[in-house]
C-alpha cells in the first residue's frame, strides 16, 4: 500500500513520453523576439519536459506553436 507521502499519490496528471517538434517564440534577455524549434520529451495536462537552446527563466512567458496546425498556447518557464 502507498503511503500518503508517495509521489505518485501527489502527482496530478500522468507523465507520457512523447517526442514531437514545436516551435518557441519567447524574447531573450535584451527584450528581443526569438523563436527556436524544439522537442517535447515529457507532457502531461499540467506541463511538460521540452529540449531546447533557448535560456529561459522561472516566470519567463513564451508561446508553443504546433507547427503542423499553427495553433499554439501561453505557458511560463519553470
Amino acid at each position: 500500500m502507498a503511503s500518503p507521502t508517495d509521489p505518485m499519490k501527489l502527482r496530478r496528471s500522468e507523465r507520457v513520453m512523447l517526442q514531437m517538434k514545436i516551435k518557441v517564440i519567447a524574447e531573450d534577455v535584451e527584450r528581443r523576439p526569438r523563436q527556436e524549434e524544439a522537442l517535447t520529451l515529457i507532457v502531461n495536462a499540467h506541463g511538460g519536459l521540452l529540449k531546447m537552446k533557448l535560456d529561459v527563466h522561472v516566470g519567463q512567458p513564451m508561446r508553443l506553436v504546433n507547427p503542423r496546425h499553427l495553433t499554439g498556447v501561453l505557458f511560463r518557464g519553470l
